[in-house]
């Protein structure tokens, strides 16, 4: 859980992470998917699995076209959730 916490911090301090950049998420998204499959414990988490591995597809579109930075509010789901798991 510490390096898919990691994988998704890294994300979220850089001031410019681009759809190319979410490459970073596989590794994080492949422990969370083993830690779910076993424990069960996310809430909603097979739903934010999806979003994390579709982020790259939509995120910069969804950006441009409503100014919204969605992946911004995904990454940081996704942090706080990693690092509940990792303090229980």
């Amino acid at each position: 859980m510490k390096i898919a916490c990691l994988c998704a911090g890294t994300l979220l301090v850089t001031p410019f992470a681009l759809d190319y950049d979410f490459m970073l998420l596989a590794p994080a998204i492949m422990l969370l998917a083993a830690h779910e499959m076993e424990n069960r414990t996310i809430p909603l988490g097979a739903t934010l699995l999806f979003i994390l591995s579709l982020m790259p597809l939509f995120a910069r579109s969804v950006a441009t076209a409503t100014g919204v930075p969605l992946a911004s509010w995904i990454l940081i789901a996704c942090f706080l959730a990693i690092l509940k798991q990792a303090r229980a």
